[in-house]
């Protein structure tokens, strides 16, 4: 009989090894997937799950049993990823358009530019320069930077990675509807600054 979850942590906090197996090859691979799904990139994947495993190992009493394990888990495998991506970002110069592969926010509020679907700043949909497409760029990425954490986050994970609001939730470990309103929020904000430049642009 396979052991619970709970049981695989208790022995995980005594240092068992043959248990950390057991959990490696019982999410291993779904932690994995979801990885490469968040970088895009097998190989920085891979790396990123050795280092959420060690993580693990050494901070297994951290999860106290409240929650799934699984869920716990995911948030471990996002926390890296986000990390990575930021830390890819500042290693990347930032050019005057937003690139195909766009940067993410920073969640500590310092100067890395955020994120902005590039569907919203579309130079043939509206601007007649590079100079205001720029601004209107750099305005949806200063109120995306507004944005309280965990709503940037829902932002991020749907525009980003291509997540839809389950997967949102099942990772975050909140409702979906919470989700959803989250969402709803910073489109209704985004929208807001879009309108208004657009206002700004006719008068």
């Amino acid at each position: 009989m396979q052991p619970s979850d709970q049981e695989l942590m208790v022995s995980i906090r005594n240092r068992d090894e043959e248990a950390f197996d057991q959990l490696v090859t019982r999410f291993g691979e779904m932690m994995r997937a979801h990885l490469v799904r968040m970088v895009r990139d097998e190989a920085a994947a891979g790396d990123l799950l050795q280092e959420a495993l060690v993580r693990v190992w050494n901070n297994a009493a951290q999860w106290e049993g409240r929650g799934t394990l699984k869920g716990w888990l995911m948030r471990i495998a996002t926390n890296q990823s986000l990390n990575y991506l930021q830390a890819k970002q500042r290693r990347r110069e930032q050019p005057l358009e937003v690139p195909s592969d766009n940067p993410v926010y920073s969640e500590d509020g310092d100067d890395e530019k955020p994120f902005v679907p590039r569907w919203m700043i579309d130079p043939s949909a509206d601007p007649d320069s590079d100079v205001e497409w720029a601004e209107r760029s750099e305005r949806l990425r200063e109120t995306i930077a507004a944005l309280p954490p965990e709503k940037r986050t829902v932002f991020y994970l749907a525009h980003q990675s291509d997540m839809d609001m389950e997967a949102i939730a099942n990772m975050l470990g909140i409702p979906e509807g919470t989700v959803k309103s989250r969402l709803h929020y910073t489109m209704k904000n985004l929208m807001k600054t879009w309108n208004d430049m657009t206002t700004e642009t006719e008068e």
